[in-house]
């Protein structure tokens, strides 16, 4: 499912567009380039260059293997400008890198090395962190979770799991370092060669068997409803149902997890090591089941109870969704168990269209509100939308952009309002004012900074 929504005043861009920190990092660049600083130099990539490109500030730089390179001790030197037009040389251990603390330019080292996967085929590194300077150092993991937390929350669920491929990737490669494909022990950029196939063996144990499964040999199954098709480049199994892709599954997720209270059955799967808003889940069927064993190459798949995690239902429409505790308002799975869900799911969506038919443009917008609202993050108004999220609450009106309002909020304010809503029922009729907002806040003891438009500044706080 592609979205391209609006919410608020955060505009994202749709899957198959150049993220907008690589067009404006390009854009800078070329207008640089064509003479509004006629220090800032373009690098031509040749043969011999493993990287060459630059960002906004200005820093442009090319990388080559260095002449004391080995297999087995890889060496990179950059060479270009920083971002004050300073000529710089540096040499950089690739093995040393640390994704937690590296430069930009350590980053295009490691990614030109490893044979990282890049979105869009320009770059592997996350959205935000191109734009800096030459010896500014950056945790790149955090950016990734923060990528795939921000995407999903927007609905952006393709280019989340994207990011999430690339953590994994950058994940498994500090784990499994470098391996060796040329076997002859010769300096210099045409014979020195490094694979990534040591990050994709994820080896688990299975059962009381000690079947090992190693992600390599994941095998394509096709079934009535299902297909299971492996992703060789980051070691998983992508599941699609009816065609849709429903998420990517690890090795370590290959268990079925199996939720007391209401009997369903669930495969959750995780970016290994990681703990954030970011995974993907799919309800078990019988047949998903055994499509499972002959994907991973075992008699039986291990089941156990859901643990981490439980299964919500929607008041409305009975559709249930699975959520990690402490995620509210950012992350959560709808789960659409069968024909019944999918119908109501849909129905859901065609409310929106139908209700807030100038905010709700497409179906694809439609099945991303009944999502948010699902997961308990978009509710109805008489004429508009109200998001709720950890670090904001906002409306947007149907017919009047001026009536829109936004305010930060903080934990605190966000977990009081938590408890607030398990135990009352939003007024559906007051709730679009901020004054609503404003009492209730008051009431449970929190704080909130109300974001004002140009239009309301202008106009003297109209719809406070």
């Amino acid at each position: 499912m592609q979205v391209n929504p609006i919410v608020g005043n955060i505009y994202v861009p749709k899957s198959n567009q150049t993220s907008r920190s690589s067009v404006n990092g390009f854009m800078s660049t070329m207008a640089k380039a064509a003479g509004e600083s006629s220090s800032y130099k373009v690098y031509l990539k040749k043969d011999d260059m493993l990287y060459s490109g630059g960002n906004g500030t200005g820093l442009s730089f090319y990388l080559k293997y260095a002449e004391d390179s080995t297999a087995d001790n890889p060496k990179v030197v950059a060479r270009g400008v920083d971002e004050n037009g300073k000529e710089f040389e540096q040499t950089i251990n690739v093995k040393d890198v640390n994704p937690q603390n590296a430069t930009v330019v350590e980053m295009h080292a490691l990614e030109a090395v490893s044979g990282a996967p890049k979105r869009n085929g320009l770059t592997s590194l996350p959205m935000g962190s191109e734009n800096v300077g030459l010896n500014q150092r950056q945790d790149f993991m955090a950016a990734f979770k923060k990528n795939i937390a921000d995407m999903n929350l927007l609905g952006e669920y393709g280019i989340a799991q994207e990011y999430g491929k690339l953590l994994h990737f950058y994940e498994k490669f500090e784990d499994a370092g470098f391996s060796k494909t040329n076997q002859d022990n010769i300096t210099g950029v045409s014979s020195t060669a490094f694979s990534s196939n040591n990050v994709l063996k994820d080896i688990i144990t299975l059962g009381n068997d000690i079947k090992t499964v190693n992600a390599s040999e994941f095998k394509e199954v096709q079934s009535a409803n299902y297909k299971l098709v492996p992703e060789s480049d980051v070691g998983a199994l992508r599941i699609y149902v009816d065609g849709e892709s429903a998420g990517l599954f690890f090795p370590e997720n290959m268990t079925i997890q199996e939720d007391t209270t209401t009997g369903l059955k669930v495969l959750v799967g995780e970016i290994p090591g990681v703990k954030d808003s970011w995974y993907d889940a799919i309800p078990v069927t019988d047949e998903l089941e055994k499509a499972l064993t002959e994907a991973i190459g075992v008699e039986e798949i291990p089941h156990k109870k859901l643990e981490g995690y439980y299964i919500g239902t929607h008041e409305g429409t009975g559709i249930r969704y699975l959520m990690r505790p402490g995620d509210e308002g950012r992350g959560g799975k709808v789960l659409l168990c069968n024909a019944v869900d999918e119908a109501r799911y849909k129905a859901l969506a065609e409310e929106y269209a139908k209700k807030y038919p100038n905010l709700v443009t497409s179906e694809e917008a439609g099945l991303f509100y009944a999502s948010l609202e699902i997961r308990g993050m978009a509710h109805r108004g008489g004429n508009g939308i109200v998001m709720t999220h950890p670090g904001n609450i906002s409306y947007n009106d149907n017919d009047d952009a001026k009536k829109n309002w936004s305010a930060k909020i903080d934990e605190r304010t966000w977990e009081l309002m938590l408890g607030w809503f398990e135990n009352h029922r939003l007024n559906t009729e007051e709730m679009t004012m901020f004054k609503y907002w404003d009492d209730l806040i008051n009431k449970i003891g929190g704080s909130y900074e109300r974001i004002w438009s140009d239009d309301e500044l202008r106009q003297g706080y109209l719809y406070q």
